[in-house]
């Protein structure tokens, strides 16, 4: 579903402490400040995803005096929405752009992926030894968002400086297209640039539905 406020509140009461204690990168991203702007851009996308979430990953919490949210009534067709009859709780953020110049193809554009983060109870660091569903469950947004747009399924992202994740992203079938000089990560190194071609998208879209 399209972010809202609740959602930025959950990200900064729920996600934050957890983020910050295992030192996460995305610990301090301003996702109140990308709401606002992406008001007036109308390139950027920025989504959540919602859904139940199994009593035993759910991150331990201090007493909330904060009522219960209310049903919602958005469309049950909306990417990324869930209403299950439990518990609901918000495990992945992400924002993109669109019409980036894709790498692969000539004259062809892509859905920039601008970043993904996942609550800190769908991480490598809290499940080892289990595959993780939620990265998946927004990529296939992201795609989605991409053919939509006339895309084709191309995407495309600059990955943080983690193995694992660049691992994932192999393992999906994004192409590694190497280091991008224009765009840095924190400790001044080049990022890696990954992207889905048309057919790779296709094929991680088939492969997992």
């Amino acid at each position: 579903m399209t972010l809202k406020v609740t959602h930025v509140e959950t990200f900064e009461l729920e996600w934050v402490p957890g983020l910050r204690a295992t030192d996460q990168f995305d610990a301090d991203w301003d996702w109140r400040d990308e709401l606002l702007q992406s008001a007036s851009d109308p390139e950027s996308e920025l989504y959540a995803l919602v859904a139940a979430v199994a009593a035993a990953d759910r991150p331990p919490t201090e007493p909330s005096s904060k009522p219960p949210d209310a049903p919602s009534n958005e469309p049950t067709g909306e990417p990324l929405s869930a209403e299950p009859p439990c518990d609901q709780r918000l495990h992945g953020l992400c924002g993109l752009r669109q019409g980036r110049v894709s790498k692969l193809t000539a004259g062809a554009l892509v859905t920039y992926l601008d970043r993904l983060a996942v609550a800190p109870w769908n991480r490598v660091e809290a499940k080892p030894n289990r595959e993780l569903l939620c990265g998946r469950a927004m990529m296939v947004h992201v795609i989605q968002r991409s053919i939509a747009a006339g895309f084709e399924g191309r995407v495309g992202l600059h990955s943080v400086e983690d193995q694992h994740t660049h691992l994932v992203y192999r393992h999906w079938g994004m192409t590694e297209c190497g280091r991008d000089p224009n765009v840095c990560g924190d400790d001044g190194q080049p990022e890696l640039y990954f992207e889905f071609s048309a057919d790779d998208a296709y094929r991680f879209l088939t492969r997992i539905t």
